[in-house]
């Protein structure tokens, strides 16, 4: 899952359109990011 996450910041950080897994596991990453603040 690690890799994932890390493959999707890599994507939005190169303009990239995310894959689904990637893209579902960056913004559930954001989601409880957003939670914890």
């Amino acid at each position: 899952m690690s890799g994932w996450l890390d493959e999707a910041m890599r994507t939005v950080k190169n303009g990239d359109e995310l894959l689904w897994m990637p893209e579902q596991i960056f913004y559930d990453s954001v989601a409880v990011a957003m939670k914890k603040i």
